[in-house]
This record gives C-alpha cells, structure tokens and sequence, in this order.
C-alpha cells in the first residue's frame, strides 16, 4: 500500500483492526527507515568508546576518583579520573601496549598544576592476566622492589615478560631515560597492590 499524508476509505489500518476509518485506532503507516550499516572502521571506534568508559567507570567505583567529564575531547579538562590523585586512563585490546614518553610528560605536568599525584593506570584487555596495572613514580609508592628494568629509551612497552614479574615479584622498577619534570624511575604493580599500599598509607 503506498504510504498517502491522509488516509482513504478503504485503506487498511497498520495496527490489524482492519478498514481505517471501521473501529481503528487511525494511525498512519510510517515508513520504515532502516539505517545505514556500520563500517568497520565505526564499529572500531564504538568499541574502543565503551572500553573508554568502562575503564573509567571501573576506576572511579575502585577508587572513588570521580571522572572527568569530556576528558580528551575538550580543553580545560585534563585527566580522566581525579581525586586524591591525578590519574590517567589508558587501554588497548592487545595484550601489550607501549608506554610513551610524552604520556608521562602530559601526566605529570598535569598532576603538578592541580597539586596532585601522578598514576597512570593501564588495561590490557588481550592479556593472560585479567586485571588492571598502575604506574607510579618511584617516590610515590612505599613498596619494596625485587624486580627492577632499564629501558634504553624515553619509553617502554608492558608486555607478558613484565606482566609475569608484577604476579612474581609484586612490582617492576622501571628505569627511563627521561628528562625532568618527569621523574626517571616508575614502578608497575597490579591496581589493587597499589590500592591497598594507599588505604596502609591512610590507615597509618
């Protein structure tokens, strides 16, 4: 049936009750739009969107660092999570992911200009180990460190080697090639060791 602005004698009604003007409720049929398929590309980005939000809904309710409402896509708005601490999110659907020179740069020229202190906090949805991973400034965290790296650049990538050392030891001292602000040692623990050094920290 053509679709028509105004109904006809005659014309069925799209809720089944029959003629449109015999005991019907009159509405009008709509024509039913159907929409575009999503690319690849798109569906990529919605993807790598929930996982955004998720992390950072996850942080917020294990921390109670409340997040930052358009952190990344507006100016003014730095950081993902804050509280007590300065905190940034970053996550990959790998099982690796390479920590950059200029993330630790941003992070902690932030975290000084609000007077807070720098954690960068990492998900690695394609690794063995199903659970997040913190790294801070040596100076920031009271733990003993059995298990120590040097990188030979600015950066460095957490893979399953120092992924199997946190589980192992309990942390990873990481030694940079970094220029100040940025500090040149960094521990890597398991979000929840950390967590539970801050709440022994408060506690005391």
């Amino acid at each position: 049936m053509p679709l028509r602005l105004q109904p006809e004698p005659g014309d069925e009604c799209p809720c089944g009750a029959g003629p449109i003007y015999a005991k019907c409720c009159g509405r009008l049929a709509r024509p039913q739009v159907s929409r575009p398929r999503e690319s690849a590309m798109d569906q990529a980005i919605r993807l790598r969107r929930e996982r955004w939000r998720d992390h950072e809904r996850d942080v917020e309710k294990r921390t109670g660092d409340r997040r930052v409402r358009g952190s990344g896509n507006q100016p003014g708005r730095p950081g993902d999570n804050i509280g007590d601490r300065f905190r940034e999110l970053k996550s990959t659907k790998h099982d690796s992911i390479r920590v950059q020179a200029s993330w630790l740069l941003k992070l902690v020229t932030q975290a000084l200009c609000m007077n807070r202190r720098p954690v960068l906090e990492l998900r690695l949805h394609g690794a063995s180990y199903e659970t997040d991973y913190v790294l801070v400034p040596e100076d920031d965290c009271d733990v003993q460190v059995k298990s120590e790296r040097q990188s030979r650049g600015a950066g460095f990538t957490v893979n399953s080697s120092y992924l199997s050392e946190v589980h192992e030891h309990g942390s990873v001292r990481v030694e940079l090639r970094v220029s100040p602000p940025v500090p040149s040692r960094w521990v890597l623990m398991t979000a929840q060791t950390f967590d539970d050094l801050c709440g022994a920290r408060h506690d005391s």
